[in-house]
């Protein structure tokens, strides 16, 4: 399927009627594109994203970051990758491209692997350099496919594609503990509830919690992950009210973003703003929360 999506060509309303279309696929609804839910508001607002890309662009991103929280609280660039000179950097590193959602190359402690398992299906001990850019070259080459084609989410479409390091966030703190990811969707600055990733490497879990940590009975994803979610409840970081400033703070130009931040041993870092959750084609169950953010975001 992103195949056939990646050889249609970019006309406006052709775009429209393949989000339209996809929309029916995954919503199973004929007008649910059109419904008054946070879901149905990203689908509608996809084609038309075009003024939200500097802030989409992973490398770009990083100047409004800094701009809003100073460098302590944004994760490093280390530099971008140039065929020709082939740095490497001399600390732990991900690399990744600017402009899509191909996942990520991560080294650290001699051990190099894939965030996605595109192009190394098991982790590499100890790589040679040249084993390395062999990796990253596959990595790049593997890149056939327009990540704009493929949601149709205009914000990708002008961003020039660049390949980069930036610094490693560990999956586990010095303690041992797992390192969870906070999603904090946020409508007109406030936060709405919170998507957690629990232990990604380990038990890989999610739980969903409103603005207070308390677990919310809302699950939001595609049918074949919902094992993913907990049940039970869930000890939330101490960094937490500082996590909820920040994402406060990232979001006061926004009217829906979702502001991804990782409660990391020595301080929090934002990983990035995101505007398409699941390119609003996760369901959202039970269906009414869905329509109460989307009242929300409207103003009712």
């Amino acid at each position: 399927m992103k195949k056939i999506l990646n050889l249609i060509p970019d006309i406006n309303i052709l775009n429209k009627l393949i989000v339209y279309l996809t929309s029916i696929y995954f919503h199973k609804s004929l007008t649910f594109y059109f419904s008054q839910t946070l879901n149905g508001y990203m689908l509608r607002h996809k084609t038309s994203s075009d003024n939200i890309s500097k802030y989409v662009d992973k490398i770009n991103a990083k100047i409004f970051l800094k701009e809003k929280l100073g460098s302590r609280h944004t994760i490093e660039t280390l530099g971008e990758y140039e065929f020709s000179e082939k740095k490497i950097p001399n600390r732990p590193w991900a690399f990744k491209s600017n402009n899509d959602f191909s996942g990520a190359l991560l080294f650290s402690n001699g051990v190099l692997s894939d965030a996605k398992k595109i192009v190394l299906k098991r982790p590499i001990i100890n790589p040679s350099k040249g084993e390395i850019h062999l990796v990253i070259e596959n990595f790049i080459k593997q890149k056939n496919l327009d990540a704009f084609k493929i949601t149709r989410e205009a914000c990708y479409k002008n961003i020039s594609t660049k390949y980069f390091f930036e610094e490693l966030i560990p999956s586990y703190k010095i303690d041992g503990s797992p390192l969870n990811e906070y999603k904090f969707h946020m409508i007109n600055g406030e936060i709405e509830f919170i998507y957690v990733v629990i232990d990604r490497l380990g038990i890989n879990k999610r739980i969903i919690i409103d603005k207070d940590g308390n677990p919310l009975k809302v699950t939001w994803c595609k049918p074949v992950d919902l094992h993913k979610f907990l049940e039970s409840k869930f000890k939330i970081s101490n960094n937490f009210k500082k996590m909820s400033e920040v994402a406060k703070k990232l979001s006061s130009n926004f009217k829906y973003v979702r502001v991804d931040i990782y409660d990391s041993d020595y301080d929090i870092k934002v990983g990035e703003l995101t505007f398409f959750h699941g390119s609003g084609l996760e369901q959202i169950k039970p269906i009414e929360y869905d329509y109460i953010l989307g009242k929300k975001l409207i103003g009712i």
